[in-house]
């Protein structure tokens, strides 16, 4: 399901966990479903580098309703991901990502499909977001055929506040 360098995992009746994931799993989807609580990620002074994996090659979250990401002061660097996510990979719809004071940078991923859910270098939503906010951090030198940077379904709010998005090699995806 998750590893240091992304353990295949193949289960034939949930399409979602085909490829596997890379180096650190959050399956948030159960506690934010059920209506009651609100599922919080937050990663924060943190340093990945080097993962690989099938859907987000450092981090994959398994997110549902009322889920959101948090991503602090980290850097998330050189990931491989085989499908989607050389760096982030969230499966499922967020109610808001925010990343600040982070660099995600020269993560690439392999395949060459060419819809939102497929190769995104950076960080891919693949179910979208009502909100995305960036804040002080640079998303740098991402590889794939979409949103070498950033790809999302759908996003209702984006907002970017120094940050840079520079020498992606695909454009960023709203």
């Amino acid at each position: 399901f998750g590893g240091a360098y992304g353990t295949r995992y193949v289960h034939a009746h949930d399409p979602l966990q085909l490829q596997g994931y890379g180096a650190v799993v959050v399956a948030a989807a159960a506690a934010a479903s059920s209506g009651l609580h609100p599922a919080y990620v937050d990663v924060e002074d943190s340093h990945f580098e080097d993962a690989a994996g099938g859907s987000g090659a450092a981090l994959a979250v398994l997110g549902g309703y009322r889920t959101s990401v948090a991503l602090r002061r980290m850097t998330m660097s050189r990931g491989r991901a085989e499908s989607a996510g050389g760096g982030v990979f969230v499966g499922g719809y967020l109610d808001e990502l925010r990343i600040e004071d982070s660099v995600v940078s020269d993560n690439a991923a392999a395949q060459t499909q060419t819809n939102v859910t497929g190769p995104v270098g950076g960080v891919c939503l693949a179910g979208g977001a009502s909100r995305v906010r960036l804040a002080r951090s640079a998303l740098e030198r991402n590889a794939a055929a979409v949103g070498g940077a950033l790809a999302a379904g759908w996003v209702d709010s984006f907002e970017a506040a120094n940050t840079s998005l520079s020498h992606n090699t695909a454009a960023v995806v709203l």
